[in-house]
Protein backbone atom coordinates (compact mmCIF):
# COMPACT_ATOMS: atom_id res chain seq x y z
CA UNK A 1 0.00 0.00 0.00
CA UNK A 2 2.39 2.64 0.73
CA UNK A 3 5.96 1.13 -0.62
CA UNK A 4 6.26 3.03 -3.49
CA UNK A 5 5.45 6.77 -1.56
CA UNK A 6 6.94 9.44 -0.64
CA UNK A 7 6.99 10.37 3.39
CA UNK A 8 7.49 13.45 4.99
CA UNK A 9 9.42 13.38 8.32
CA UNK A 10 8.11 15.87 10.89
CA UNK A 11 11.06 18.20 12.57
CA UNK A 12 10.89 19.75 15.72
CA UNK A 13 12.50 23.72 15.37
CA UNK A 14 13.23 25.35 18.33
CA UNK A 15 14.06 28.74 16.63
CA UNK A 16 12.43 28.60 13.18
CA UNK A 17 14.19 31.39 11.24
CA UNK A 18 17.47 29.83 12.39
CA UNK A 19 16.38 26.33 11.69
CA UNK A 20 15.55 27.84 7.97
CA UNK A 21 18.53 28.94 7.48
CA UNK A 22 20.64 25.81 8.22
CA UNK A 23 18.08 23.20 6.17
CA UNK A 24 17.69 25.81 3.49
CA UNK A 25 21.38 27.41 3.11
CA UNK A 26 23.46 25.11 4.55
CA UNK A 27 22.00 22.12 3.80
CA UNK A 28 20.34 22.90 0.54
CA UNK A 29 17.12 21.79 0.95
CA UNK A 30 14.43 23.95 -0.99
CA UNK A 31 12.07 25.59 0.88
CA UNK A 32 8.47 24.64 -0.01
CA UNK A 33 6.08 27.10 1.83
CA UNK A 34 6.90 30.23 1.81
CA UNK A 35 3.29 31.71 2.39
CA UNK A 36 3.09 34.21 5.14
CA UNK A 37 -0.40 33.40 6.15
CA UNK A 38 0.11 29.50 6.87
CA UNK A 39 1.01 28.31 9.89
CA UNK A 40 3.93 30.33 11.10
CA UNK A 41 4.99 27.00 13.46
CA UNK A 42 6.00 24.90 10.29
CA UNK A 43 7.89 25.42 7.58
CA UNK A 44 7.58 22.81 4.58
CA UNK A 45 11.03 21.90 3.18
CA UNK A 46 12.03 19.58 0.62
CA UNK A 47 15.07 17.20 -0.38
CA UNK A 48 13.73 13.73 -1.93
CA UNK A 49 11.14 13.44 0.31
CA UNK A 50 9.19 16.00 2.04
CA UNK A 51 10.38 17.66 5.72
CA UNK A 52 8.24 20.15 7.69
CA UNK A 53 10.00 21.54 10.77
CA UNK A 54 7.79 22.32 13.20
CA UNK A 55 7.78 24.15 16.59
CA UNK A 56 8.65 21.86 19.20
CA UNK A 57 11.09 21.44 22.10
CA UNK A 58 13.69 18.56 20.98
CA UNK A 59 15.21 15.81 23.10
CA UNK A 60 16.85 13.53 20.38
CA UNK A 61 19.51 11.26 21.33
CA UNK A 62 19.52 9.10 18.03
CA UNK A 63 19.24 9.86 14.68
CA UNK A 64 16.09 11.10 13.64
CA UNK A 65 16.54 11.84 9.73
CA UNK A 66 19.58 10.52 7.63
CA UNK A 67 20.72 11.13 4.27
CA UNK A 68 22.57 8.16 1.84
CA UNK A 69 25.06 9.78 -0.33
CA UNK A 70 27.50 9.50 -3.33
CA UNK A 71 29.48 12.10 -2.66
CA UNK A 72 29.76 11.45 1.23
CA UNK A 73 33.44 13.23 1.63
CA UNK A 74 32.93 16.16 -0.53
CA UNK A 75 29.47 16.53 1.50
CA UNK A 76 31.27 16.54 4.69
CA UNK A 77 33.86 18.89 3.29
CA UNK A 78 31.64 21.48 2.13
CA UNK A 79 29.57 20.62 5.53
CA UNK A 80 32.74 21.81 7.50
CA UNK A 81 33.59 24.31 5.13
CA UNK A 82 30.28 25.97 6.64
CA UNK A 83 31.03 25.81 10.09
CA UNK A 84 29.30 22.45 10.65
CA UNK A 85 30.66 20.10 13.25
CA UNK A 86 30.63 16.63 13.03
CA UNK A 87 29.40 15.04 16.37
CA UNK A 88 31.25 11.86 17.59
CA UNK A 89 30.51 9.41 19.88
CA UNK A 90 33.81 7.38 21.53
CA UNK A 91 31.12 5.31 23.41
CA UNK A 92 29.83 3.81 20.84
CA UNK A 93 31.29 -0.09 20.17
CA UNK A 94 33.24 -0.99 16.93
CA UNK A 95 33.10 2.42 15.15
CA UNK A 96 36.33 4.01 13.98
CA UNK A 97 36.53 7.94 14.24
CA UNK A 98 38.81 9.52 11.64
CA UNK A 99 40.76 12.70 11.84
CA UNK A 100 37.50 14.76 10.38
CA UNK A 101 35.18 13.20 12.91
CA UNK A 102 33.78 10.38 10.52
CA UNK A 103 32.46 7.27 12.37
CA UNK A 104 33.66 3.92 9.94
CA UNK A 105 33.01 0.48 9.89
CA UNK A 106 34.08 -1.64 7.18
CA UNK A 107 32.83 0.37 4.37
CA UNK A 108 30.57 2.15 6.04
CA UNK A 109 31.64 6.02 6.66
CA UNK A 110 28.92 8.10 8.81
CA UNK A 111 29.08 11.53 9.92
CA UNK A 112 26.39 12.79 13.03
CA UNK A 113 25.83 16.11 12.93
CA UNK A 114 23.30 18.81 14.42
CA UNK A 115 21.08 20.96 13.47
CA UNK A 116 19.89 24.61 15.05
CA UNK A 117 17.65 22.60 17.40
CA UNK A 118 19.50 19.74 18.53
CA UNK A 119 18.05 17.46 16.59
CA UNK A 120 20.72 14.50 15.18
CA UNK A 121 20.78 14.04 11.61
CA UNK A 122 23.17 11.51 10.05
CA UNK A 123 24.82 11.15 6.52
CA UNK A 124 26.29 7.54 5.19
CA UNK A 125 28.61 6.96 2.12
CA UNK A 126 25.68 5.31 -0.27
CA UNK A 127 26.56 1.72 0.63
CA UNK A 128 24.32 -1.03 -0.81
Amino acid sequence: MLENKKFMTMLPAVDMAESRRFYADTLGLKVLQTDPNADPTSLLLQGGDSYILSREPTTNVKPIIGWSLDNFDEAVEALQNRGVVLETFPEMAGIDWDERGVGVVGPIRTAFIRDPSGNLLLLNNGYE
